[in-house]
């Protein structure tokens, strides 16, 4: 509804970011919702194929997406997208009610297990105290900070280089390609090689695709260099999730959870870009470069040496203690 309003506001800016501020909001649901749709559906036996396999799908759409986007542009205009977004969104709406709600398992969603019907939540606040994700949390902050302005800089460095349009284009097109196998290989990783391990390919690739840019010139070499983003984005979209599933499980707030990360992962959004436009405005891009490795390495550091594998993590809960049972008095 927002994006097919767009067009409609003209040039004003402020229904324009009423609109956008809106959808955003809208936005930040959908992973974690997802995340639990398939906790629900089907369990944590199959959760992490489960989320790989709907992440290709995620990821194939977005190349569909700005194939379709380019085509409607040479034919309609810019305003066609908005409307193109409006219709596919839609369809997306009544694609929900397929799925049966007597098939969600709505309390092995939150993140209690299936063994002990008896099982209840501990207090919110125990995940704040949780060592591992306190740590996690920092290398998802870390990683997404240095990520989220690259590829805007990346696409303003390629600019630089006299590349054309479409290259810059494909500086998008070409993580989504690779991003498409490696979401599906992730859930499968995560079973037979433990999260941990998964995990650190992301958060390594992220400062080694960072700093390798210093070292091309070449607006083709640039684009090639962006399939690593593929491999880190694909990974990480998977494993949260996994992540997530095991530090919870057991003890509820799985969702909460899945917030969190998602709000670690929107400040990095923001503050990224903005830190980004500053220091190439003033240093150029190959010391941003090279500030954003170093931030990226950080994060990396931290996972690698402060977050433990959590495949097959035992739980241990602190239960509240029984109210004590009423005494009845049996004499007369």
């Amino acid at each position: 509804m927002c994006f097919t309003l767009i067009p409609l506001a003209k040039t004003s800016a402020v229904p324009i970011d009423s609109l956008l501020f809106a959808a955003g909001a809208a936005q930040s649901f959908f992973a974690p919702l997802l995340a639990a749709l398939a906790l629900a559906l089907v369990g944590y036996r199959q959760l992490n194929r489960t989320v790989g396999t709907n992440q290709g799908w995620n990821h194939a759409g977005n190349i569909a997406a700005a194939l379709a986007a380019m085509a409607l542009v040479a034919a309609h205009g810019v305003s066609s997208i908005f409307y193109a977004v409006g219709i596919s969104s839609t369809l997306a709406t009544f694609s929900v009610f397929l799925i049966r709600e007597a098939d969600l398992d709505e309390r092995r969603a939150t993140g209690l297990s299936d063994d002990d019907k008896n099982e209840r939540p501990v207090a919110w606040f125990a995940l704040l105290t949780d060592r591992t994700v306190l740590f996690l949390f920092l290398s998802i902050f870390a990683f997404h900070l240095a990520n989220a302005p690259i590829l805007p800089a990346v696409a303003l460095y390629v600019k630089s280089l006299h590349g054309s349009d479409n290259l810059m284009t494909a500086t998008v097109l070409t993580a989504q390609v690779v991003m498409v196998p490696v979401a599906l290989l992730a859930g499968r990783g995560c079973d037979a090689w433990g999260r941990k391990a998964m995990m650190a390919i992301a958060f390594w690739v992220l400062p080694l695709r960072i700093f390798s840019y210093t070292f091309v010139h070449t607006p083709r070499a640039v684009v090639w260099l962006q399939s690593l983003d593929g491999i880190g984005a694909g990974i990480y979209g998977v494993v949260v999730v996994a992540l997530a599933a095991d530090l919870t499980r057991g003890k509820g707030h799985f969702n909460a959870l899945m917030g969190l990360f998602a709000t670690a992962l929107a400040i990095g959004g923001v503050a990224g870009p903005l830190i980004s436009g500053v220091l190439i405005q003033h240093l150029g891009f190959r010391l941003t470069f090279y500030a954003f490795a170093a931030l990226a390495a950080l994060g990396a550091i931290v996972f690698t040496i402060f977050v433990p594998e959590t495949k097959g993590r035992t739980q241990e809960r602190t239960q509240e203690p029984l109210a004590p049972r009423p005494q009845v008095d049996v004499t007369r």
